[in-house]
């Protein structure tokens, strides 16, 4: 079951351990549309994914996997209006792909907006293994 977040808690780490950055640039893609692009750090190899649903039946799902860093989708800026939420899912145990996060609010989006959501860490890190810091500067 996916638990709900909201925008501002997207720059912290979950219960699950990840941390998931957004950036919206606005006035980026058409006027017309909204872009969502999904990135993972250079370090994630296991398979992430959001989709995005349009509201009105119909959903598509962007991933990131190995050396496929980054993915992206658009909606018509009206599409995202209809009171759906974006799922980010992660492959887990045996690699099923798992919704983790809901994600609503969609309609504060103004059309010609990127939204690029970047997935920066996907497990607690283990600072008894000597890890010291962690920095979430993204490399792609």
């Amino acid at each position: 079951m996916s638990i709900r977040v909201d925008w501002p808690s997207l720059n912290s780490p979950t219960a699950d351990g990840d941390m998931i950055d957004v950036l919206i640039e606005p006035d980026t893609v058409p006027p017309n549309t909204v872009e969502f692009v999904l990135e993972s750090a250079s370090f994630i190899t296991w398979w992430k994914g959001l989709a995005v649903p349009d509201g009105l039946g119909s959903s598509w799902e962007i991933w990131t996997q190995d050396n496929r860093k980054s993915d992206r989708i658009s909606l018509w800026a009206d599409q995202v209006r209809n009171g759906q939420s974006l799922e980010f899912r992660k492959a887990k145990a045996l690699g099923i792909h798992t919704g983790m996060y809901l994600l609503g609010g969609l309609e504060r989006l103004a059309g010609g907006s990127r939204v690029t959501f970047r997935w920066l860490q996907d497990a607690q890190p283990d600072y008894q293994g000597g890890l010291t810091s962690f920095s979430t500067s993204l490399e792609i």
